[in-house]
């Protein structure tokens, strides 16, 4: 007798019932990035600079602090998954925290800067999905950010930037979830810095760069 087909079903159904009563209360998950101390990357190369940095939420209309949902093995959503914050305060500090390590100034308002960031997120969520042998969860963090400033002889620029993060697991609890945001968020602010066209574009709006 062949029992893989029933082994089959059998963790299946095990990981659906799990996954079923994980699924009915909300997740309250923290979520957030600090730059490591030291770590160096393209963007401690430019000159310091002053920048504006403001974030908008574009991922449409949803609570601006929910940023998942947890789905039961058949599909709909069972509950969502919440962070403490407003994604746009997350990302904010996100952004701040890895610009100031690399020895650049946020500001925010009207304060003069040397170029201003606008970061408008696209998405900011988290998922799980039932496979055979596991559930996999999924975070993907995505934003368009666009660098002007007053300089008229320097156009605006714009890059979409998208951080992901998977896992597999047999059983998914609240602190997966929040992994996978944190994760997301990392290689976010990762690619971010790494980016070398946008590194390019502030290292032009450095202040001795000025005509």
């Amino acid at each position: 007798m062949n029992l893989r087909p029933i082994v089959r079903l059998a963790c299946v159904a095990l990981s659906s019932s799990l996954l079923i009563g994980c699924a009915l209360s909300t997740a309250k998950v923290n979520v957030g990035y600090q730059a490591q101390p030291g770590t160096k990357t393209p963007l401690s190369d430019i000159k310091p600079l002053t920048c504006a940095l403001k974030v908008e939420d574009a991922r449409g209309p949803m609570p601006p602090n929910r940023v998942g949902e947890k789905s039961n093995a058949f599909g709909p959503t069972g509950a969502y998954v919440e962070a403490p914050k407003d994604i746009r305060e997350i990302i904010f500090e996100a952004v701040k925290s890895e610009f100031e390590a690399s020895g650049h100034k946020i500001v925010t308002g009207d304060t003069a800067a040397d170029a201003t960031l606008t970061v408008s997120v696209k998405r900011y969520w988290t998922e799980s999905k039932v496979h055979f042998w596991d559930i996999e969860v999924l975070g993907t963090v995505s934003a368009e950010l666009t660098v002007s400033g007053t300089q008229t002889n320097i156009p605006p620029f714009t890059r979409t930037i998208t951080g992901t993060f998977r896992s597999s697991n047999q059983l998914v609890t609240d602190a997966d979830y929040q992994k996978a945001l944190n994760g997301a968020l990392a290689e976010f602010i990762r690619e971010m810095a790494l980016d070398s066209q946008l590194v390019a574009d502030l290292r032009r709006r450095e202040p001795q760069a000025l005509p």
